[in-house]
């Protein structure tokens, strides 16, 4: 089920044209059953950025070019903390996989009724937003 942000990916071109060398990018992932794997929806969005040419999140030709923040927020998350910790992993692995620049954008109260306040996954070494 892809779906992805037209005016968001020409944000990202316009940004790099202006000639901003950090440009970040917000991942929503869908959680809902009708939606594509945690693994597969990081390749969408991947293949619809590089499709357009539109690059964050990457060290490309040696520069740093922003951040891939992965939004954790309720939203249609299931009750199941143990699905939604795998699935948040799913995502930032194949991120880094694709050689993203990965942080995670939540808040105390969003993460908590997610993953539980008390996990982290390793997830702690990246930036929090």
């Amino acid at each position: 089920m892809e779906a992805h942000d037209s005016e968001g990916i020409q944000n990202i071109k316009n940004a790099h044209e202006a000639g901003y060398k950090h440009v970040d990018g917000y991942l929503f992932p869908c959680t809902t059953s009708k939606c594509s794997s945690a693994k597969t929806q990081i390749k969408e969005a991947h293949q619809a950025l590089s499709a357009s040419g539109a690059e964050i999140g990457k060290v490309f030709k040696n520069k740093f070019l922003g951040t891939l923040w992965v939004n954790i927020e309720r939203y249609e998350w299931p009750s199941d903390k143990s699905y939604n910790r795998q699935f948040i992993l799913d995502l930032v692995s194949e991120a880094e996989v694709l050689g993203y620049t990965v942080g995670i954008y939540s808040s105390y109260y969003e993460w908590d009724t997610i993953a539980g306040a008390e996990w982290s996954g390793g997830l702690n070494k990246l930036p929090l937003w």
